[in-house]
């Protein structure tokens, strides 16, 4: 009887998709081949200085239930990362969202997994008249540094 060997995979495309596939395939027991034109991170969206992790995005606020749960797999992602000695190069820091006017602080004051700030509770420097709040499970992301620990980490 022959010995089992690896289904071999080939990812094409070195960015936070590509790498995170490679890296969650090879944490699976599959041969993963990453291909790119470029070093990850160097090209295209995953080639920015700084990505935000903000799922309550524009001037609604609202959050999908997929966008939360996108975030907590995110961070579940970079806590594995680190338990395997590398830094993924995100930072849990919440995200301040101010609201601009009476009706956006009405809607956004009933928005759930936030800490919500009265105005005169907005941190300096920053104010509000209407008040604004907190992502507690926010923060942001050098994608290169995430690139490359994804990269060592299918390794």
């Amino acid at each position: 009887m022959r010995p089992c060997t690896p289904l071999k995979i080939a990812v094409i495309g070195a960015g936070v998709a590509g790498c995170t596939v490679a890296f969650e395939l090879s944490k699976q027991g599959f041969n993963v081949t990453l291909l790119d034109e470029s070093t990850p991170g160097l090209k295209g969206a995953s080639g920015g200085p700084v990505a935000l992790l903000n799922p309550y995005r524009g001037r609604s606020g609202r959050a999908s239930s997929q966008d939360l749960v996108s975030l907590n797999v995110f961070w579940k992602l970079c806590s594995d990362l680190t338990q395997q000695g590398f830094n993924p190069g995100a930072t849990k820091s919440g995200i301040l969202r101010i609201a601009h006017n009476t009706r956006q602080a009405k809607n956004w004051h009933k928005l759930p997994a936030v800490s919500w700030l009265n105005p005169e509770d907005i941190p300096y420097p920053y104010n509000s008249r209407y008040g604004g709040f907190i992502v507690n499970d926010g923060g942001w992301l050098q994608p290169n540094k995430f690139l490359i620990a994804l990269v060592k980490g299918a390794t």
